[in-house]
């Protein structure tokens, strides 16, 4: 095919002569070229404002207040996605379980497992505190509770406080507080059991756990009276039963409502220590080295007060006739 000697002009910026292009199109091409990469810069794309919203409870299985529950498993189900923090440090379920409970996230939904087969005709709480955040800007959602029932009604009172440390007033952090239901006689707990005993030999029969500020809420109580004890349970278990733990306690009785009147307990360590011999030598005719395993004195030697516990054994130097003469 044959092309008309005249010129063409290609998108109004190209000439082209005879069916042939110029070398000026090609120099027009790499200019062009040359300055769209000279315009383009590397960068992050702007972003808006900060996400400051706590993720929303959406619905939960069981619905907070259901009755007649017989299942283990609860799930939660939130309007974004969330993670856990110190969850199964934060979570407290009452009445205590003896099993710990399993906690899983996923995506919006939180699922805990409860280690413990559930009591009958029993008001179940449990008190997630601020353990879900939300999962880009950790955002925490407070106060995050739920109660269900395994019988036909569900007990909604309450009781809140604050457990303080009796020597400083410091807040105690991370801390048990307990009840055990009384029975119309002073003395005797609903279930039979004897009140100046229990704290020593059963978990508590509903609990709540202390946050930063020292704060309690005890959820789901029934009517009634209740003895209170406030416990730095060293294992776990509800019940004091180390010479190590910290405990409180209020000699009278608490009524649980549904206002948020405090109850303020001072937390305080008996100071017991359990004492035996870790370790006896005799190195020489006239002296005996004694450790013990906790603080003790040595009663017929001014010598040797006070003998603490350590891992270098003292020595008694009194010749044994004087010993005997001061016990």
């Amino acid at each position: 095919m044959r092309y008309s000697p005249k010129f063409v002009y290609l998108r109004g910026m190209f000439k082209v002569e005879s069916g042939r292009i110029t070398s000026f199109l090609y120099g027009s091409i790499a200019v062009f070229a040359a300055g769209l990469t000279g315009c383009a810069s590397i960068g992050s794309p702007g972003g808006g404002l900060f996400d400051e919203t706590p993720p929303v409870l959406k619905n939960s299985d069981p619905a907070n207040g259901a009755t007649h529950v017989k299942r283990q498993r609860i799930t939660m189900r939130f309007d974004e996605n969330i993670k856990l923090d110190n969850a199964n440090e934060k979570l407290t379920v009452s009445p205590p379980q003896e099993k710990s409970p399993i906690i899983m996230s996923n995506a919006k939904t939180l699922t805990i497992e409860l280690g413990d087969s559930l009591k009958p005709n029993t008001t179940y709480s449990l008190d997630l505190g601020n353990a879900v955040q939300d999962n880009n800007e950790g955002n925490p959602m407070d106060n995050l509770a739920l109660l269900f029932s395994t019988g036909d009604h569900i007990d909604s009172l309450q009781i809140c406080g604050y457990l303080l440390n009796a020597a400083d007033l410091e807040p105690i952090t991370g801390a048990y507080v307990g009840i055990y239901r009384v029975d119309e006689g002073d003395s005797v707990l609903a279930n039979g059991a004897s009140a100046d005993s229990i704290f020593l030999k059963r978990p508590f029969e509903r609990a709540g756990k202390t946050d930063a500020y020292g704060a309690f809420k005890i959820l789901g109580c029934a009517p009634g009276r209740y003895r209170m004890y406030g416990l730095v349970d060293g294992n776990t278990n509800y019940r004091y039963d180390l010479a190590s733990e910290d405990i409180s306690f209020i000699d009278t009785l608490i009524t649980p409502s549904m206002d948020t009147t405090r109850v303020v307990l001072l937390s305080f360590n008996e100071g017991k220590l359990n004492r035996y011999l870790d370790d006896c030598r005799r190195p020489d005719s006239v002296h005996i080295n004694v450790r013990f395993a906790a603080a003790t004195r040595c009663r017929g030697c001014p010598s040797c007060w006070p003998m603490t516990a350590s891992s270098t054994p003292v020595t008694c130097s009194w010749p044994r006739s004087i010993r005997r003469a001061t016990r």
